[in-house]
């Protein structure tokens, strides 16, 4: 669980939109977006620091997981109701 990976090219007026579309769908289709533990749905930190950018409440972040979602994990989203536990890895920040 962790950040999205960083974009291997200048983001310019004519790509915009096609770059930032591509990078949530790999982050949210990748363990370090969101994941399974025990049934429960654990995401990224990232969802819960800024989640008035994904709808206010954790049904928007739900939302906007399942908007991208591609991969089967991701895809047991339908229908989740459960609460979130948010996580982070800092350990690229320890010595």
């Amino acid at each position: 669980i962790g950040c999205p990976n960083l974009a291997g090219r200048a983001y310019t007026r004519e790509n915009l939109e096609r770059l930032l579309e591509e990078g949530a769908r790999d982050y949210v289709n990748h363990p370090r977006g969101a994941a399974w533990q025990d049934g429960r749905l654990r995401a990224s930190s990232i969802y819960d620091w800024y989640q008035e950018d994904f709808g206010g409440t954790e049904a928007g972040v739900v939302g906007h997981l399942l908007r991208y979602a591609r991969s089967e994990p991701a895809l047991r989203l339908r229908g989740y109701v459960g609460p979130i536990d948010y996580d982070y890895d800092w350990s690229l920040n320890e010595p």
